[in-house]
């Protein structure tokens, strides 16, 4: 199995009030029949969508906020043991429906989901005020209150949980996630409160997500926080549909890459084109990926910032689905999703960016939207700077923290060298997923803040160290009868040391260009198994171990074998000698070409190892 996944939590510090008349005179605290006088301790929650925090311009509606709770800036013992006497109001005294996802006195964390009916764009301020320590109370806490089909969700589930058994869904009368291959120890800790770790075998862990998710002519949204860790060949996300090929609605890897692929089939029929997002899926680390449909229009988000968008033919079909997963594909020769996964969400609209960039900004470990502490305390003196250089080998990821209290915004830019590029450049914290490179080289990223009367900058160098092998390899020259069977391989010189790098698995892809011939790829190379014509035959071979490319050619001399009566015998049109190999024009049942009939063949990529 997996590793179980920590992550960090923000700290909450807190405003804490006597319950006092003075104290609660800017709340009517009524709940019903309950009066929320009589509870010992309450707080104020503070909003800040400004961009100072989430940064969010518009107004948002129906919002299911996240709170953390941690010691020691809660006391978990003021509270009863399963957090059954809170309760949150609003300014006005209203009551404001809350599920506790989490509350772990032991370990003194609880995580809790509020339902705000408007979040305000550009604003700081109270909202919310939490209630606490009233022994003898009854839990109000609820599921439906807060995630609701009337407030378009499909499905909602926490993730995690004991053992094997069902994740619940929040949406009253949808689907529980049921596991798949579960052994009992997926469940652990994740970015809110629990999440499954899914170890990505053959077969792997996985959850079947039920029968249903045939109507979204309002739009569609798929949400989940995923931490891969292997690059499991076209891993799920999420696969919507009844089968390989029909109906399907998947959020995937492309083959092995960093890319996520969103795609549909109507039907049996797959819509032309899909809609990539080059190289998000980082590797080790948790990321909040979510995906849009509006009719044909489709938007790809990685931690609220937009990292692909397109338009494909046609909109998602009405069709029941039977067979619905998340880490598990339709198609049986996929591999399993390798790495956790927690809160998957699915709604029948087409979340607005807003809502996408709000829900990140809160959801994230290092929150900015909701705080126990008034805004204004974030701000007592202007700070700013910029993270010091640093210098790491490829492939890694690093951390930019740059500092810049007060300021009315900031921004992250790229100044040279062979830099990511940035999804989200309003930020604080820059996560960035260094590339392959060729030789030791440099990125430099500069950091930069408006304080309205003045702006500073700074600067950050990256030193990245070449550390991964490129294939060295040779092909060399080859003569061909033209009949029998030939097989083309490299010669990798330095295999032994890819094989003990990080990236030990190398890819290739094959081009035949000149003479009609009959070929095919396999795992240790290119079979030609014969050629229509003498002359000379250009092959070539790129192999790539997750780098840039190196491609070498050689030229294959065709020469006819001479006959007893001197003359010159032409081959006889797909002989083999390699029996498993398909001999029939076109394709075999993995995809791969067989007859080579235009001036230039390109071939599938494929695996070596």
């Amino acid at each position: 199995m997996a590793a179980l996944i920590s992550t960090v939590t923000c700290t909450i510090r807190w405003f804490r009030c006597a319950a006092s008349v003075a104290c609660l005179s800017a709340f009517s605290l009524v709940r019903g029949a309950e009066d929320l006088s009589q509870w010992a301790h309450s707080s104020d929650l503070y909003f800040d969508t400004s961009p100072a925090g989430a940064n969010v311009a518009n107004r948002v509606l129906d919002f299911p906020v996240l709170v953390r709770l941690r010691s020691p800036d809660f006391d978990f013992s003021q509270a009863m043991g399963k957090g059954e006497d809170i309760r949150f109001s609003k300014p006005d005294g209203a009551p404001i429906n809350y599920e506790i996802e989490r509350w772990d006195p032991v370990a003194k964390a609880a995580e809790i989901w509020l339902r705000l009916d408007t979040v305000p764009g550009a604003y700081q301020g109270r909202l919310a005020r939490m209630h606490w320590g009233k022994p003898g109370s009854a839990s109000l806490s609820s599921a439906a209150g807060v995630f609701s089909a009337a407030n378009a969700y499909e499905s909602v589930w926490h993730m995690g949980g004991a053992g094997s058994g069902p994740r619940a869904n929040a949406v009253t009368g949808k689907p529980p996630a049921s596991p798949g291959n579960f052994e009992g120890d997926e469940s652990g800790e994740g970015v809110i409160g629990l999440a499954d770790n899914l170890d990505g075998g053959a077969p792997g862990d996985y959850l079947n997500i039920g029968n249903g998710y045939a109507q979204f002519p309002n739009g569609f949204t798929f949400s989940i926080w995923a931490h891969p860790t292997r690059n499991s060949k076209w891993g799920r996300l999420l696969d919507m549909g009844n089968g390989p090929g029909m109906d399907n609605i998947y959020l995937m890897r492309k083959f092995d890459s960093q890319d996520l692929v969103f795609g549909l089939w109507q039907g049996g029929t797959k819509t032309a084109g899909e809609i990539t997002a080059n190289g998000i899926l980082y590797p080790d680390q948790w990321g909040w990926y979510a995906v849009t449909v509006s009719g044909k229009s489709v938007r790809i988000y990685r931690n609220g910032a937009l990292a692909a968008s397109g338009d494909l033919p046609v909109g998602i079909n009405n069709a029941v689905r039977t067979k619905s997963y998340l880490g598990r594909s339709n198609w049986a020769s996929d591999e399993y999703f390798a790495g956790a996964f927690d809160e998957a969400e699915i709604a029948n609209v087409a979340r607005s960016a807003d809502w996408i960039k709000l829900a990140y900004a809160n959801q994230n470990p290092r929150q900015n939207l909701v705080s126990f502490t008034p805004p204004s305390a974030y701000c007592a003196e202007p700070k700013f700077s910029a993270p010091s250089d640093t210098s790491l080998p490829e492939e890694s990821v690093v951390e930019l923290v740059g500092i810049a209290e007060c300021a009315k915004s900031f921004l992250w830019s790229a100044l040279s060298g062979p830099a990511p590029r940035i999804l989200d450049p309003e930020v604080k914290v820059l996560l960035v997923s260094l590339p392959r490179v060729g030789k030791d080289t440099s990125i430099v990223y500069r950091f930069s803040a408006d304080y309205g009367v003045s702006a500073q900058a700074g600067n950050v160098q990256i030193r990245i160290k070449k550390s991964i092998p490129d294939p060295v390899f040779t092909l060399g020259a080859a003569a061909w009868n033209g009949k029998d069977s030939l097989v083309l391989k490299p010669v990798i010189s330095n295999l032994d040391e890819i094989r003990a790098s990080r990236e030990p698995n190398i890819s290739y892809a094959w081009t035949v260009a000149g003479l009609n011939a009959d070929t095919a790829w396999r795992a240790d190379g290119l079979l030609l198994k014969s050629a229509y014509a003498e002359g000379d035959l250009n092959v070539g071979l790129c192999l790539s171990n997750n780098g840039a490319p190196v491609c070498k050619t050689v030229l294959v001399n065709v020469k006819y074998a001479t006959t007893s009566l001197g003359g010159k015998k032409p081959p006889i049109g797909g002989e083999s000698t390699h029996g498993a190999l398909q001999a029939t024009p076109g394709h075999d049942a993995q995809g791969r070409f067989i007859s080579a009939s235009k001036s230039r063949t390109e071939f599938p990529a494929g695996r070596f190892f």
